[in-house]
Order: structure tokens, then C-alpha cells, then sequence
């Protein structure tokens, strides 16, 4: 944990009041010291929900993320087992009411409760808290280009849960494209800011294809050095077979049958949500490894890039003034998003005043 290197106190009318200041530690030091010891604990295990160890793993990853164990422990027992368990439940519920109750013209004797695809489920659930995690670490140590766009890509992913869960089995392969479409756009805007704003700007604005093209996503980060060439492959691959399933294949159509009197509608099927699983851990396991790399990468310029911006939406547009009771604390104030930066003695801090200890004096 970071120690704070002030402390400040001031009595006003009888009252004390007391801030604390913490230093602001770089943002490449602070990513090169935590984000490759995340990178080491994957891949994650396949376990059952009510193993004694269940999500191990997961909170070794938060433990790398932040460096501290608590906060592991607590992020992991109150926010992200409850998230895996309700989507594991959900899963189990719609498929239970959906082998109970199947539609007329379905062929019921291949239908079953396989306990390996439940078992890769919450392999593939494990991976969504992971990724989780890591934007919710971005937002926190404010490691991000752009906040609404990393928030969206969070909500791409679980949406292909949700989809799942629904038996909507090619929406939910086409969330997962959409959700490579936008990491990699996600990181090409953060490294060319002239192209994110004619994207902001444009609403005409065509993006560059994502793979099999001279100036695709993946050949310009491959060359910037973002995407190794095992990972751009990896990744093309991925793309290409999720394509099949959003585009081509007639078996993945919700709604076939409709022609010879065998239509079925949404329903649950075994094969389609083992290959969800596995499409689903490839998709975001990739994509943890990429981001995280990226991160490494990216940070060399992050600090140079933010400075004199606001680290939420990077405007350089701030009303500034003194903090009325600390006139040493220069404030400067977004006078977009309203966020609040301190400076002290020069430097950029945090700022934490204990205003449960305003202790008032004796008379």
C-alpha cells in the first residue's frame, strides 16, 4: 500500500481539519511492476463452483493486479464469485426449464446435463470476472484512452453471456467478435488520437477492416509491435471461425426449420454451448494477454500523454482555484466531466481529508 507523504492540519473557527496527501506514482512504473505477474497466472482452471479453491487462480490474478491481498480477497468474495454464481445459475436454471419442457419437434435423447460443459462454463465465467477485473483496475489507477469505450467492450462481453443463457447461441458468437472488433479498436484509437476523433466526429467514419487487409487492424498493430505475429494469427483464426458461425453456418440459425414444419425455435443445445465455451476462453484469454501487453507498451508514453489533461475524459480545458481550507492544494477543476485534479508543491497527488477526526477544541 502507498504511504502518504503529508500531512496537513488547519484549525478553522474552532474546528480541525486534517488532509492527508499521497503521491501519484508513475503510471509505467506502477504497470511494469503489476501487469506481467497478472500475465503469469493465466491460463485459469477449469473447477466446479463448490471446490474448497475454487477461483484460486482469479484471485492470484487480482492479487498481481493490485498487490495487495485484502483487497484480492475482498473484490474477489463480495463482487466476482457472486457475478460467476449468478450466471452459472442462470445457465443451469434456463437449461433445466429447456429439457423439461422441449419444444414438439425436438429430438429430446441428445439433450443432457453434460458436467464437463458446465465445468468449462465456469472456466468460461472465470475469464469474464477476469477481464472484469482488469478494466475495473484501468478505471481505478486510471490506465485508460478512453472511458465510455472501455466500459462498452466490458458490456460486449457479458452480453454474449446473457445471450447464452438465452439459447440465443449466434448473437452471442457475434457479441464475442464484437467484442475483438472493439479491444482492437479500442487500442489502434489510443495510439492514433487523429483517427479516434473522425471517429467522435464522423458519423460516416469507416474503421479499417479487421484482418486479411494491407492496412487491417491487425497488420497496423502487428507493425507498431502491439500484437506479436503468434497473437495476430491467433486472433485472425478466431475471427475467421466466429465469422462462420455470425454469417454462414445454417445450423446456427435461431429460427431454421421453419421450411419443413421442424422449426424449434430458441432452445438449448449442447454442442453449440460447449463450442460458446471454447470460443468464449479463447476469445478473452487472447484478449487479456493482448491488452495486457499493450498496456506495458503503451505506458512508456501514458504519463508524457496525460499531462496537463484530465485523466477521465482528457480535456485540457480546467477552472482552477485554492482549496479553501489548504491553500497550498492547488485544484484544477474539468470544465467537462467536472473531475477534480490536486496539485501539491508541483506535483499531481491524491488528496484524503478525514473529516470524521474534525475534533473540536476545548473552550
Amino acid at each position: 500500500m502507498v504511504s502518504h507523504i503529508k500531512e496537513l492540519k488547519r484549525t478553522v473557527n474552532d474546528y480541525t481539519f486534517m488532509a492527508f496527501i499521497f503521491p501519484i506514482p508513475s503510471k509505467k512504473e506502477y504497470i511494469y511492476k503489476h501487469i506481467p505477474n497478472a500475465l503469469d497466472i493465466l491460463p485459469f482452471k477449469a473447477q466446479s463452483l463448490d471446490a474448497e479453491n475454487f477461483g484460486e487462480d482469479l484471485k492470484s490474478f487480482l492479487n498481481s493486479l493490485y498487490n495487495d491481498q485484502r483487497i484480492a480477497e475482498f473484490f474477489f468474495n463480495y463482487r466476482l464469485k457472486d457475478s460467476i454464481k449468478y450466471w452459472y445459475d442462470k445457465i443451469l436454471e434456463e437449461i433445466t426449464k429447456d429439457i423439461e419442457n422441449p419444444p414438439p419437434a425436438l429430438e429430446i435423447t441428445s439433450r443432457t446435463i453434460n458436467q464437463n460443459i458446465l465445468l468449462n462454463v465456469l472456466k468460461a465465467l472465470k475469464y469474464n470476472a477476469a477481464w472484469k477485473s482488469l478494466i475495473q483496475w484501468c478505471l481505478e489507477e486510471e490506465v485508460f484512452f478512453d472511458i465510455g469505450y472501455i466500459v462498452e467492450i466490458e458490456d460486449e462481453i457479458e452480453s454474449s453471456i446473457l445471450l447464452c443463457s438465452n439459447f440465443l447461441y449466434k448473437q452471442a458468437f457475434y457479441s464475442i467478435r464484437s467484442f475483438l472488433e472493439m479491444s482492437l479498436l479500442y487500442i489502434y484509437y489510443s495510439l492514433y488520437p487523429e483517427e479516434y476523433e473522425k471517429w467522435k466526429n464522423n458519423l460516416n467514419y469507416k474503421a479499417p477492416f479487421f484482418h486479411k487487409r494491407k492496412n487491417s487492424l491487425i497488420s497496423i498493430l502487428r507493425n507498431d509491435g502491439i500484437l506479436s505475429s503468434k497473437n495476430a494469427e491467433k486472433l485472425s483464426k478466431l475471427y475467421t471461425k466466429l465469422n462462420a458461425y455470425v454469417h454462414s453456418r445454417p445450423d446456427s440459425i435461431t429460427n431454421r426449420g421453419y421450411y419443413n414444419g421442424n422449426w424449434i425455435g430458441r432452445h438449448y443445445n449442447p454442442d453449440f454451448l460447449l463450442e460458446w465455451t471454447e470460443n468464449f476462453i479463447k476469445a478473452t484469454e487472447l484478449m487479456l494477454r493482448i491488452f495486457c501487453e499493450y498496456l506495458i507498451k503503451w505506458s512508456s508514453n501514458l504519463d508524457l500523454y496525460l499531462e496537463g489533461k484530465c485523466p477521465i475524459c482528457h480535456s485540457s480545458d480546467f477552472f482552477k482555484y485554492s482549496d479553501p481550507i489548504f491553500q497550498e492544494i492547488v485544484i484544477y477543476k474539468c470544465k467537462k466531466c467536472n473531475n477534480d485534479i490536486s496539485y501539491y508543491e508541483g506535483k499531481r497527488v491524491n488528496i484524503v481529508r478525514n473529516y470524521k477526526f474534525m475534533l473540536k477544541k476545548d473552550s
